[in-house]
């Protein structure tokens, strides 16, 4: 079946702001607002993709020797 943007979601956008100014030297605002991005085509049809996959933690040596300056602070005593 084929995905239209249709289907995916809805346009929709809202905002609320106010002012209220007790004194002439006092302000307070505040808003909120929701708002959509229709995704590009692109990101509707692509395939999942994986990164950092061969991630390499470079104080984990191999055969479980750290590097020499990789400081381990593990179950230090308080004293």
């Amino acid at each position: 079946p084929t995905t239209t943007v249709k289907d995916r979601a809805t346009n929709t956008s809202g905002r609320i702001s106010f002012k209220y100014a007790p004194i002439r030297s006092l302000l307070f605002r505040g808003s909120w607002s929701q708002g959509f991005r229709v995704p590009s085509i692109s990101e509707f049809f692509a395939g999942q993709a994986q990164s950092f996959n061969n991630l390499i933690d470079p104080c984990a040596a191999p055969g479980g020797a750290g590097l020499p300056n990789c400081p381990v602070h593990a179950n230090q005593p308080l004293v």
